[in-house]
């Protein structure tokens, strides 16, 4: 086999009706141990039909319509975007629940996804419930360097909040934290 490892990104849930469900989810983590692949991460959503179902958290409405180029999407927006555009309420550690079924399944390492903000709760995951991986996005969003100041032990959490108006901006402004003054306690 390759020298290299192969992880394959999974859902847990689709988040909607006729999706993929956590029974299918923990059958096919089975059948990717199989086969041979070295981990798993695991995720959720359908980006196309529920998208905020892997981030949850606040839906960034202005963001969404601000950062559009077209009308036509801009109008998109407007009248439909509460309608179409399910919230998910965040919790810290949201698909953990979730992913402990599949971490009773298979013995290959697990990547937790979702919600880790603390550096207790991510000694916990590994620890407690037998996580070998962990991978975090918003929080690194707004502080590229959380990871090595956890390491040097100045802090133990990170200072994102799930208003996901980094992914609202986006498509228009690329990767960054609107909020990173404020959040930071920077003065502006």
């Amino acid at each position: 086999g390759p020298d290299y490892p192969i992880l394959a990104k999974m859902n847990l849930r689709d988040g909607f009706d006729g999706g993929l469900e956590l029974d299918e989810a923990v059958e096919v983590a089975k059948m990717f141990e199989k086969e041979g692949v070295d981990a798993l991460v695991l995720s959720g959503g359908f980006v196309s039909k529920v998208p905020m179902y892997v981030m949850r958290g606040d839906v960034p409405f202005d963001e969404f319509y601000e950062g559009q180029e077209r009308l036509t999407k801009k109008m998109g927006i407007l009248l439909f975007g509460k309608i179409m555009v399910k919230a998910f309420p965040y919790e810290n550690n949201y698909f953990l629940e979730e992913s402990k079924k599949v971490r009773a399944a298979v013995k290959i390492p697990l990547v937790q996804v979702g919600g880790l903000r603390t550096l207790d709760d991510m000694e916990r995951i590994c620890r407690d419930e037998g996580f070998e991986l962990l991978s975090m996005a918003r929080p690194l969003i707004l502080e590229p360097d959380l990871v090595a100041r956890m390491e040097r032990g100045e802090t133990r959490a990170s200072k994102c909040e799930p208003c996901n108006k980094c992914i609202g901006i986006m498509d228009k402004e690329g990767i960054m934290c609107p909020r990173a003054d404020e959040l930071l306690g920077k003065k502006g």
